[in-house]
């Protein structure tokens, strides 16, 4: 008698220990490839990737058939390229260690050519080249900000700079605003049409540390280290306030926004998707598991990852 009535409580209790289901979407890997270095940042241009590959320079992957990857065009050097963005014919490099800013054209992707260079005095950690914007780059350069001018892609130069008060590591431009992802001093907000002076309009801290982020219908997802994913609602640019959050368990690296769906790299935590159609409430949508995840980007809905140990993978996901 006795034993049937512990029996009993036992299943109630296990029960109420066991977490609310939750749907989780599943990917599966498409492609894959190996690269020297330690892969840091990629972007998609055409039938190829462009992958900064810290150490191992800047490699060039045709990615026309993702089961069957290759590196077709390679640019080595001593500088340590981190983040790159592409325009039209030209390819943008970020390097660290004071590298700056490397400029290459890709008419051939196969022979990547080195045109010119602003370095020596700042190191590039992240950069963005916004497509109607053929004047300039931005970089997002430790404690600088740097607005380039690249008209001469030979011969750049900055056109402002302005300080900031954090480590600068991301920089997103939408229009005249740019955003900047500032390690321990959270997100601040630029108006790069105004002199540097006046030209910083918003900012706020976030809970942890703000190494990457991405701007959309009014909202700031930023990929916050330890605190995973924070979002923040910027339709009031000078009154900033975070409305969502959500624990990536892992260290929130790099983050993509498309269709609803967060994409964040989270290191050790591999790739974390998010849905955040109701940015208040994000919930958890999938996940997939990396050694060592740095960044992620969404083309054409596949999903390409850059890893530290495992190069450039490459998702789709896994549709019912």
């Amino acid at each position: 008698m006795y034993k049937k009535y512990w029996v009993l409580l036992f299943a109630i209790f296990a029960l109420s220990c066991i977490k609310p289901y939750e749907e989780v979407h599943s990917f599966t890997v498409i492609g894959s490839c190996k690269l020297p270095g330690y892969s840091k940042d990629v972007e998609i241009s055409g039938n190829y990737a462009y992958v900064a590959n810290d150490q191992g320079g800047l490699q060039v992957v045709d990615i026309s058939s993702p089961e069957h990857l290759e590196i077709v065009g390679r640019y080595l050097t001593q500088k340590r390229f981190v983040g790159v963005a592409a325009r039209e014919s030209l390819l943008f490099i970020a390097s660290i260690d004071l590298g700056g800013l490397k400029i290459f054209n890709i008419s051939d992707p196969s022979n990547p050519v080195f045109l010119g260079e602003d370095g020596g005095w700042f190191s590039g950690y992240s950069l963005c080249a916004p497509a109607q914007d053929t004047a300039y780059v931005y970089i997002a350069g430790g404690y600088w900000f740097i607005m380039e001018d690249v008209r001469n892609p030979g011969f750049p130069s900055f056109r402002k700079r302005f300080a900031t008060p954090g480590n600068a590591r991301s920089v997103f431009v939408v229009d005249s605003l740019a955003f900047l992802a500032c390690e321990q001093m959270g997100v601040y907000i630029y108006d790069v049409s105004k002199p540097a002076s006046s030209a910083l309009v918003s900012s706020l801290d976030t809970p942890a540390n703000a190494r990457d982020l991405y701007v959309a219908n009014g909202l700031i997802y930023v990929a916050d280290g330890l605190g995973g994913l924070c979002i923040i609602d910027a339709t009031k640019i000078d009154s900033l306030r975070i409305i969502g959050r959500y624990d990536t368990r892992g260290y929130a690296q790099g983050v993509w926004v498309e269709n609803n769906l967060c994409y964040i790299a989270d290191r050790e935590g591999g790739l974390v998707v998010i849905d955040v159609s109701n940015p208040s409430n994000p919930t958890l949508y999938g996940t997939f598991k990396t050694p060592y995840l740095y960044n992620v980007k969404v083309h054409d809905g596949i999903i390409y990852l850059v890893d530290r140990d495992e190069g450039l993978v490459i998702l789709r996901e896994v549709l019912e």
